[in-house]
């Protein structure tokens, strides 16, 4: 995967660069390019985790289980988007896919999202600079193996069909029913939030790649009941390492995991995590803001089948 994982400081840079690197290969002006350097050292000037009641002994083991699961796997951005007759997503290889503040509005309701998102999307610093304003895409992190992709002789698409025949899903179908695959390559130029970034004071603070170690620790924490997410009911913890249970049951199963099993299976639990349903779920996904994808950068679009609208429950 390539990513350098660290607090803010060499590594938050050196995605800056990358960034800057990427807007340059996606054909953008030298003040764009500048302007999301700057968005993303805002993103990781602000990130602080939240990792609620996990000990520091948690969260540190957590980090370190997590970076090897991580280790070895690609994220890949799946954008699900409804279906609009008479209106594509993306029109051509260098058109950006639309968005609430570029696609035509249907009704008065889209009018209000759209100066409600606008507000919200600057506020967390992912509205995008420049060219990209306003052309941030929502998409889930899809997690594969790089094994499967090089049996697949370099694929990506069919590494995550591997993925999607076995969960029923390519992305997070409940979002829409076409699938858009998108080149990792984009991954320059987003941020990640450890579930729907979502409205108001308890939404999710986006974080710069770098820290997605972090950031899958937050997920943990919300899902196995350290750390009250507001998008869940109290005891909706559907999808975590050891199947549904009280809030209390899956602290301890959590902490069993990260303290008294050996390394390697906690680190062969936490992929299986990653790569399973919870990549697929809408309360349980991490998402990625892209800023800016045209349809050079989409790989294929995907049908949703009608098996991929239920989730399975653990892993």
């Amino acid at each position: 995967m390539g990513i350098e994982f660290g607090t803010v400081g060499a590594a938050a840079r050196q995605l800056a660069a990358d960034a800057a690197q990427g807007a340059a290969r996606s054909g953008l002006s030298a003040a764009t390019e500048a302007a999301l350097v700057d968005e993303l050292a805002a993103v990781a000037a602000r990130y602080e985790p939240r990792f609620g009641s996990m000990s520091a002994s948690d969260v540190a083991r957590g980090r370190a289980l997590v970076q090897d699961a991580l280790d070895g796997l690609q994220v890949v951005p799946v954008v699900n988007r409804w279906h609009r007759p008479g209106v594509p997503a993306i029109e051509h290889a260098d058109a950006f896919m639309g968005t609430v503040h570029t696609l035509p509005p249907r009704n008065v309701a889209d009018r209000v999202m759209r100066v409600v998102r606008r507000t919200w999307e600057r506020q967390q610093h992912f509205h995008g600079p420049g060219e990209l304003a306003g052309r941030t895409v929502f998409a889930s992190a899809q997690f594969v193996p790089e094994e499967a992709i090089a049996r697949s002789g370099g694929d990506v698409v069919a590494a995550l069909g591997e993925q999607a025949a076995a969960r029923g899903s390519w992305g997070v179908a409940r979002f829409g029913d076409d699938a858009y695959v998108l080149d990792p390559s984009v991954l320059e130029r987003a941020t990640v939030t450890g579930r729907d970034s979502g409205f108001g004071p308890n939404a999710a603070r986006p974080a710069t790649l770098d820290r997605l170690d972090d950031v899958v620790v937050e997920r943990l924490a919300a899902s196995h009941g350290f750390r009250r997410d507001p998008f869940l009911g109290a005891n909706d913890y559907r999808i975590g390492v050891d199947g549904v249970g009280s809030a209390a049951a899956r602290r301890e199963s959590l902490r069993a995991l990260l303290h008294d099993e050996p390394t390697e299976a906690a680190v062969r639990r936490l992929r299986g995590y990653l790569t399973g349903p919870a990549a697929t779920d809408i309360d349980h996904m991490v998402e990625l803001q892209v800023r800016g994808v045209r349809g050079r950068d989409v790989l294929a679009i995907e049908p949703e089948g009608a098996a991929a609208h239920v989730n399975p429950v653990g892993i």
